[in-house]
């Protein structure tokens, strides 16, 4: 059985992003001066909206468009 841990999400909401929950991405707008540029996702809310934890920050909602694939 499929559950949301196991989707991206362009198949939740079919979105071409194609992010994944737990996975670091750059973020192109800061909540604050001082917060980091990078977030982990948590969760997928609605259509294109995400749950984050930015560090030194915490937890935020951020647009898909907000975000990018951090590169490793």
């Amino acid at each position: 059985m499929l559950n949301a841990t196991d989707m991206t999400l362009s198949e939740l909401w079919g979105i071409g992003q194609n992010l994944l929950i737990w996975e670091w991405v750059k973020l192109s707008e800061f909540p604050s001066t001082y917060s980091y540029d990078e977030a982990l996702l948590l969760s997928p809310l609605i259509e294109d909206w995400w749950l984050v934890w930015i560090p030194d920050h915490g937890e935020a909602v951020v647009k898909v468009e907000e975000v990018r694939k951090r590169i490793v």
